[in-house]
């Protein structure tokens, strides 16, 4: 013994409990009636050791980790233990009875219920068998009531079912938390089997569940329950349902918006037992009892109040502003008092030259003032009178006129009144003593319009003596290499003389630069040295060749000379200075060409780069005609596209094919836009169509290349062309992109899009799709209605509608901007081109088989047959026939079938037929 101590166990009731230690120094409490009573043998200890030595697993089950330490399996003492199933506390279990069952009896994953019970409540759930459980019946025994409660009644086969546990088979099971002995329990279930049996005469099934293993139950409901239909379940779902907690699935159905009657009917329970589960689920923390109808009576709750705080506040700020706004004009009285008085005190100290026309009423109103100084009168009001007293006009005069001193100084003086920047002023330029009238921004932007037009000509001027001056020295040059160096002084001006020296006499002559640049005074006027005949000859030669011939000798620069053109023949009298030196050449082609706009033959013959030889031959044959000339070029040239011909084998000269120095296919180009024209002869005409040539050369270029790309096309069988592929390959790749850019804009014809559509070729991807759906749209609506008048609001609300595409269609179709397959598709689809003549007809057709199958017209306003409302039809032709709205061909068509306009006079002629 160790120590001893006194412990109380109740009120003034103390008991002596002793501290013992054994050999192997383990230590413990024993009370003194213990050991008195000789139980005591050994050390508890030693012969029952701890949870934690002899089952670690276990040990962990434990809130409280002292207790494994210090307390045996066996112990009876009551613990808290964590389910291992939820991991919730659950309290006050028997240490011994939660080790032998290895299992934690939660209230929340058992919800009270044995494991056994719930497997079987799983079984019949699955076979959907109707059941009670918990099936109470009231008992009179020695003449008091008592109650039998079975666990599972089926009402439908009169079978009531017990699950029992191993309380019912071995001893002592309950006798230890102080329960029933076993005797008593079998006695209990013998008499509960007899009174089921010859009482209420129902069938009993007692199955043995001393294990709570699934695989045992399993064998007992099997072996005991043969009747029901067992084949059909799924055993393994009936071990993952009988595992579930119904306190769980209550709470989750509460969470719902379920009540509690309601969630009993799907547990199988009472609504009292629904509450009292969920209210002890409550009080140990697992459930808040928050229902969505209490929910939304917090959150209405909670609105509300917040709708509560808002009206406050909102009336408090309607107060706070009622309040300011109350100050604000107890001010603004008080300001405006102030500034009437103080406007008082102004009126009789005014500036003078500012005189009140009328009366003041407030501060607020406009008052009207005169100003003496510029005579003009100005509203103002008084409070802003006190702050400026000044006229306004006068302020802006003055502005005014100190802007133009800070710009111009005191050039300008203001005449008139000014009235704003968009009304002419009265100005006077004191330098000119111009007076003119011009706006404020002309007046800063231009200044005086006399002054500007005056630096405008002298700049005009002076730019001009200047392009003179430049263009005199860009002379100089010709004029030295014509032998006239300039000699003078330095430069004086366009019309100052100037010296220059004849290098052919040695002599000078003055002129001025203006003569020289308007084509006047440009030659020697002094004693020239005089040229020989032979001279004179040569230098012809050497300026034109032989194109002029030197027929009389020469005498002096200005003695005419008889010349001869040897292109047009013609012997004239010229100036050797003139043709010389000024460029004259023979008057009469000179006239011709001029009248025409033409150059010289001469010239038309170098420009075109003809040979010399073939030009001296056209002269010689066609007699130096001017037309035989050009006729001989131009069958050249046919000469030199029969060549191209007889080459490669065709007519169509390509864009800069060169031919004897000059450009074939561009000459050939111009001959067919003079085709075009009808500006080209008949006679050559024939010459080049007989050569092979072809008028429109871009349409056989299209159909060449359109015949290659088909070529390849059906070869390869794709039109998916590569850019990186060969030379050919990019070729029509860029042709196949230009034809789709350009039919896209509509820049390609039908017949071309149908030829480019027939080798597979797509303009739109998306516009194609959209017409196929489209034209399945209306073979569906041909095969419901039998017709294809598809009216305007059909297929209203989609996200295109039927009628509006197919009124689109017919526009396009009739605009000739509809392609000639898409018109080819509608029309096989019988798509109508108008849509109001077809219903016509339809209407005629109905009305005409109604005819000839009732002998007559007179249909009523309700008659409808094979789904057309042909009495609708009758009478609004009736209508728009007496207003005017048919037209004579309809009118005719309906007469023609036997239409009676007047409903009464077709009932008329029944009546008069019935009386003959």
């Amino acid at each position: 013994m160790v120590d001893r101590t006194r412990v109380q166990h109740a009120d003034q009731v103390f008991r002596k409990q002793y501290l013992l230690q054994c050999e192997k120094g383990h230590q413990y409490g024993v009370m003194e009636e213990y050991l008195k009573s000789g139980r005591l043998k050994t050390c508890k200890k030693c012969n029952h050791p701890t949870i934690l030595e002899a089952d670690p697993e276990f040990a962990a089950w434990f809130v409280d980790q002292a207790i494994p330490r210090e307390r045996p399996c066996g112990c009876h003492d009551k613990a808290d233990f964590y389910c291992q199933q939820c991991g919730k506390i659950v309290r006050g279990k028997s240490i011994n009875n939660v080790h032998k069952r290895r299992q934690v009896p939660c209230p929340y994953c058992a919800n009270g219920v044995s494991y056994s019970e719930r497997y079987v409540i799983a079984l019949l759930e699955q076979m959907q068998v109707p059941f009670v459980h918990q099936y109470t019946v009231r008992v009179v025994l020695d003449g008091r009531n008592t109650y039998y409660r079975y666990d599972f009644y089926d009402g439908e086969r009169g079978l009531v079912i017990e699950t029992h546990g191993q309380q019912h088979y071995e001893p002592g099971t309950f006798e230890r938390v102080g329960g029933y002995p076993l005797d008593e329990i079998q006695r209990i279930d013998a008499e509960k089997a007899r009174y089921a049996t010859q009482v209420l005469h129902l069938g009993y099934v007692e199955l043995d569940c001393r294990r709570s293993d699934p695989n045992w139950i399993r064998g007992e409901a099997v072996k005991k329950l043969a009747f029901y239909p067992l084949d059909t379940v799924n055993w393994d779902a009936v071990r993952q349902s009988a595992n579930q907690s119904v306190v769980l699935q209550m709470i989750a159905l509460s969470k719902q918006g379920y009540t509690q009657s309601q969630i009993g009917e799907i547990v199988h329970m009472s609504a009292g037992a629904v509450c009292c589960r969920l209210q002890k689920a409550r009080e140990d923390g697992l459930y808040d009892g928050m229902t969505p109808q209490l929910l939304r009576r917090q959150e209405n709750r909670r609105l509300q109040e917040e709708k509560r705080e808002r009206l406050r506040q909102e009336r408090e700020r309607r107060e706070a502003l009622r309040a300011v706004k109350e100050q604000r004009h107890a001010e603004h009285l008080r300001r405006a008092e102030a500034a009437r008085r103080e406007w008082e005190d102004r009126l009789r100290s005014l500036p003078p030259g500012i005189a009140v026309l009328e009366a003041d009423r407030n501060s607020d109103t406009h008052l009207t003032f005169l100003c003496e100084a510029c005579g003009r009168t100005f509203t103002r009001s008084s409070a802003a009178m006190l702050k400026n007293d000044n006229c306004p006009w006068c302020q802006k005069r003055e502005k005014l006129r100190q802007r133009l001193f800070n710009k111009y100084g005191d050039e300008y003086e203001i005449l008139g009144a000014y009235f704003d920047s968009h009304t002419p002023l009265e100005i006077r330029h004191k330098v000119c003593g111009t007076v003119f009238r011009r706006t404020l921004g002309e007046l800063t932007k231009h200044g005086c319009p006399a002054c500007a037009m005056r630096r405008r000509l002298e700049k005009s001027n002076a730019s001009r003596r200047r392009q003179g001056t430049e263009k005199f020295f860009a002379l100089l040059p010709e004029f030295e290499r014509r032998g006239y160096p300039y000699a003078g002084e330095p430069f004086q001006g366009l019309g100052e003389r100037n010296a220059f020296r004849c290098s052919h006499c040695g002599e000078l002559w003055w002129t001025t630069a203006s003569s020289i640049l308007s084509g006047r005074g440009h030659i020697c006027t002094s004693p020239c040295r005089k040229k020989t005949p032979e001279e004179f000859v040569r230098q012809v030669y050497a300026l034109v060749g032989d194109e002029y011939s030197v027929l009389s000798d020469y005498q002096t620069a200005f003695a005419p000379v008889k010349l001869r053109h040897n292109v047009c023949g013609l012997e004239y009298l010229a100036a050797p200075a003139h043709f010389i030196s000024t460029g004259r050449r023979c008057p009469v082609c000179t006239k011709a060409g001029a009248a025409k706009g033409e150059e010289d033959p001469r010239a038309r013959l170098r420009r075109a780069q003809v040979l010399y030889a073939d030009w001296e031959r056209a002269l010689q044959t066609e007699e130096r005609d001017q037309a035989g000339i050009l006729n001989y070029i131009w069958d050249r040239k046919c000469a030199d596209v029969e060549t191209f011909r007889a080459q490669y084998g065709h007519s169509d000269v390509p864009a800069g094919y060169r031919v004897r120095g000059y450009d074939l296919g561009q000459w050939l180009g111009d001959q067919r836009k003079f085709y075009g024209r009808g500006r080209l002869p008949a006679d050559r005409v024939r010459r080049l169509e007989a050569l092979g040539v072809k008028w429109n050369c871009k349409e056989d270029a299209w159909h060449r290349m359109y015949e290659e790309v088909r070529e390849y096309l059906g070869e390869h069988g794709s039109v998916c062309l590569r850019t990186d592929g060969t030379k050919a390959e990019r070729k029509y790749y860029d042709w196949i992109q230009g034809q789709i850019k350009r039919g896209r804009k509509g820049g390609v014809s039908s017949e071309k899009t149908a030829l480019l559509r027939a080798i597979g070729i797509v303009f739109d991807y998306r516009a194609d799709a959209r017409f196929d759906a489209m034209c399945d749209k209306l073979r569906r609506f041909v095969e419901e209605n039998g017709h294809c008048i598809v009216p305007l609001e059909e297929g209203r609300g989609e996200d295109e509608p039927l009628g509006l595409w197919a009124q689109r269609m017919r526009q396009q179709k009739a605009a000739g901007t509809l392609s000639a397959d898409r018109a080819d598709r509608l029309t096989q689809l019988g798509l109508p081109d108008d849509n109001k003549a077809a219903k016509f007809r339809r209407k005629l057709a109905c009305l005409t088989a109604y005819r000839e199958a009732h002998g007559h017209l007179r249909i009523p306003q309700s008659c409808i047959e094979n789904g057309e409302k042909l009495g609708k039809w009758i009478n609004t032709f009736r209508v728009n026939y007496a207003k005017g709205r048919l037209s004579a061909e309809q009118v005719a068509a309906l007469e023609a079938i036997g239409m009676v306009w007047r409903a009464d006079e077709g009932k008329r002629m029944d009546r008069v037929k019935s009386v003959d």
